[in-house]
């Protein structure tokens, strides 16, 4: 049986599970700014990723 391809009309990751991701990096100790930037990049990287699957 052969992969197929996934619909690229079809979220990859739904929602809840992103607004969960999302969660759990920032609710992260970041004590310091420079772990505090790294959590907001991570989360930013994981926003913009699934705003370019849904393209």
């Amino acid at each position: 049986m052969t992969a197929k391809p996934q619909d690229p009309g079809q979220a990859s990751i739904s929602p809840e599970e992103l607004g969960e991701e999302v969660d759990r990096i920032l609710d992260a100790p970041a004590p310091t700014l420079a772990e505090e930037a790294a959590q907001l990049e991570a989360a930013h990287a994981l926003l913009n990723d699934a705003l370019q699957q849904k393209q």
